[in-house]
């Protein structure tokens, strides 16, 4: 096996782990949705949607990489851009939200429960959100760098898995 496998399924549980995580606080603070008249939920909802859409194609391509059908190289460098685009987007939105609904003030200040609780929430949802896009952007990058030193040496890796052997000679 070789490294980028290693940092590749370390990349996505440590993603699919941020999106459980960005899943359970945007679902609490949507349950407080109706008691904070006024406070666009925008971010939440965007949040919420982007870790459903996100953790769908990781967890197939971790599936089918255990059953021994993985997926090929051009197929995770199409769909990791798109999912971190939606990712910066959605921590873009719940910082820009959060600022704009309770400036720089501590969250301890605020005495009103549900806003409370909006208020909490809202800082982990865009820091939980730049962290899977990150981590997608460079692991899509490293991809991308390897699979074009591969075509450079003419040994195109565009449609072999990131498992496979044509891989593993040009890693290491």
């Amino acid at each position: 096996m070789s490294w980028l496998y290693d940092y590749r399924v370390f990349s996505y549980v440590i993603s699919l782990g941020c999106e459980v995580a960005i899943f359970v606080q945007s679902t609490e603070t949507l349950k407080v949705a109706d008691q904070v008249p006024g406070v666009s939920m925008t971010y939440a909802k965007l949040a919420l949607a982007t870790s459903v859409i996100t953790a769908i194609p990781l967890a197939l391509i971790l599936i089918r990489e255990c059953i021994g059908r993985p997926v090929d190289v051009r197929t995770e460098l199409l769909s990791l851009p798109i999912l971190a685009a939606l990712w910066l987007t959605a921590g873009g939105v719940a910082l820009n939200a959060r600022r704009a609904t309770f400036g720089y003030q501590s969250c301890d200040d605020i005495t009103l429960s549900a806003l409370n609780t909006v208020c909490i929430y809202a800082t982990p949802i865009s820091t939980f959100s730049f962290i899977p896009a990150g981590i997608m952007l460079v692991y899509g990058m490293i991809l991308l760098l390897v699979a074009g030193c591969g075509q450079r040496k003419q040994k195109p890796v565009w449609a072999t898995a990131v498992r496979s052997p044509e891989m593993t000679q040009l890693v290491i």
